[in-house]
């Protein structure tokens, strides 16, 4: 019987290299876990639009993403980001993991015709960071509400509108009570507990992209009150 376990060792050992690995425990498959975000979900934009996505992959050291989409073009802007620019028709853009392709999200473009395409972002003063779920209503000269935007998970929006908008609101329910019912754009400070206090836009064409001149920044409420509105 002593001489037993030398035998039998070699044995057991490969018993557990099949079932655990002798050694150590084994590695992941390549790909394995991998998954994938995709921001915006959707967006609305006019002929030729543009619209920024961020893709965010998981689950692996390799964050890069390969764009498609059956109309329109691309323009890397970073690892997972991408501008997107769309043609004159509604379709679908899709991002796929390049660690593993068969990781993919999708987002809808709509197209509508005769319509411009506006961009902009909410902020937060302190650390620049975006601001979600704050909605902007956007105005005619004849102070008639024609579009609104709400921001996404990165503080950004984009949405096609009719040319004529002019200026801009924010709705002061959407303004987290964190921050200070008060907000600062291209230099000027404005309130949305006013309705008149309106921030100018610049001028929109249909069939181009405009960004706003700024981002609309809100300060959190443990900072210094916001000073009085000058841009009314």
């Amino acid at each position: 019987m002593r001489h037993s376990w030398p035998v039998l060792f070699p044995l057991l050992c490969l018993l557990a290299l099949l079932l655990l690995g002798c050694g150590g425990g084994g590695s992941p498959s390549p790909g394995g876990g991998v998954s994938i975000s995709l921001t915006p979900t959707s967006a609305t934009v006019g002929p030729n639009g543009q619209v920024d996505f961020v893709a965010t992959v998981t689950g692996s050291a390799n964050q890069e993403v390969s764009w498609s989409a059956p109309t329109g073009s691309f323009n890397a802007t970073g690892v997972g980001k991408a501008t997107y620019t769309a043609s004159t028709l509604s379709t679908t853009v899709t991002a796929a993991s390049i660690a593993d392709p068969t990781k993919f999200k999708t987002a809808s473009v709509t197209v509508v015709a005769n319509q411009a395409t506006l961009k902009g972002r909410v902020q937060q003063n302190d650390t620049a960071g975006g601001i979600s779920g704050v909605v902007i209503d956007f105005y005619n000269i004849g102070g008639t509400v024609i579009g609104t935007a709400t921001t996404n998970a990165s503080g950004n929006f984009t949405l096609a509108i009719d040319p004529s908008a002019v200026t801009f609101q924010l709705r002061p329910a959407s303004i987290s009570s964190g921050y200070y019912k008060a907000y600062k754009y291209n230099v000027k400070h404005y309130t949305p507990l006013e309705l008149a206090c309106r921030a100018p836009i610049p001028t929109l064409t249909a069939g181009t992209t405009t960004n706003l001149a700024t981002p609309i920044v809100l300060s959190r409420t443990y900072e210094a009150p916001p000073p009085p509105p000058d841009g009314c």
